[in-house]
């Protein structure tokens, strides 16, 4: 079984369990780490978590942004940091799942060295092309266009590793068809590219492109997730355009180091996940385009387990090596 062989390991609940009473924490300023640049979408949910702990608690949180090497470089203050639940962190699917496979040396074993707390949202993703540029209205039909095309199409990523080139190009391989994939450094400059017409397609998180989707500039051929998407209904899946149920969702989370004690990991779940039942918040993920998600810590454990052979399959079949 394993799960129950690392799931003690790896939600570092063990030996310090007792030492710190629920009620007593926390007495001070957390600082929440955020492993991205300000401006993203996680940084939007990091500073909904800290104000949201600041109203619970009445203590107050620094947000800090520490971009780079997708995520490691902010992820690994973390680790670094004393588990007292005073410094946590923000992060998201690729931290767990993805990253491992595609850099060679990782500066901290996420399995073993951070603690799932708890999960805040998920990032659906959809297929989107630009409207003047391929001749599709749905799935069926861009397929068919790219295979009349087989050197014409590109479609732009926020960079090689990320859920949104792995859901692509799933996608492509799928369909038996060629598109050839530039990464960027960053959605944002995807996307500014992808509306200019410089790439054709992509599969992105919804709230990136919604509003050149209103516009008229792209549009929307499938959801590439299990199900449709409350707010875009009318959007088909890719199973029903044919292909294989994909879900690339990115979902975002707070962790905390290894050993901190299971009684601050319960502290913040339960603070955290009560952001779920505050209705101006579930407004404010819903104008992003997100989903809630809240599981408990357990859950969130065996979900990580779960993603990372998942997603160290996709990393291989699209024949990303480690660098």
């Amino acid at each position: 079984m394993r799960l129950q062989a690392i799931g003690f390991c790896f939600l570092g609940l063990v030996g310090l369990s007792g030492q710190v009473a629920a009620q007593s924490y926390p007495t001070q300023q957390i600082r929440l780490i955020v492993p991205f640049a300000a401006g993203g979408v996680t940084d939007l949910l990091a500073r909904m978590a800290g104000d949201h702990i600041r109203t619970k608690t009445g203590q107050s949180v620094v947000v800090e942004n520490r971009p780079g090497a997708g995520g490691n470089t902010g992820l690994d203050q973390v680790v670094k940091s004393t588990p007292d639940g005073y410094t946590i962190g923000l992060c998201g699917a690729t931290i767990f799942g993805v990253n491992p496979h595609i850099f060679r040396q990782m500066p901290f074993d996420p399995m073993k060295d951070l603690v799932p707390v708890a999960t805040i949202a998920e990032a659906p993703q959809i297929l989107v092309v630009n409207a003047a540029k391929v001749p599709a209205g749905s799935l069926q039909e861009f397929i068919a266009f790219a295979k009349a095309n087989p050197t014409k199409l590109n479609y732009g990523s926020a960079g090689t590793g990320t859920p949104n080139h792995l859901g692509a190009d799933q996608i492509m391989r799928q369909a038996g068809i060629t598109v050839a994939h530039v990464p960027y450094r960053g959605g944002g400059p995807a996307v500014a590219d992808l509306v200019a017409g410089n790439v054709e397609v992509a599969v992105i998180a919804t709230g990136l492109v919604i509003e050149h989707v209103k516009a008229g500039t792209l549009k929307v051929l499938a959801a590439v997730a299990p199900k449709r998407l409350p707010f875009l209904p009318d959007v088909p899946t890719t199973a029903e355009g044919g292909l294989p149920t994909y879900d690339t969702a990115n979902w975002f989370g707070i962790v905390a180091p290894a050993k901190t004690p299971s009684a601050v990991v319960a502290e913040l779940n339960r603070v955290l996940t009560s952001m779920a039942d505050e209705k101006a918040i579930l407004d404010r993920i819903e104008r992003a385009y997100m989903l809630p998600f809240r599981v408990t810590p357990d859950q969130f454990a065996a979900m990580v387990l779960a993603d990372n052979p998942k997603w160290e399959r996709v990393v291989k079949e699209a024949g990303i090596k480690p660098e």
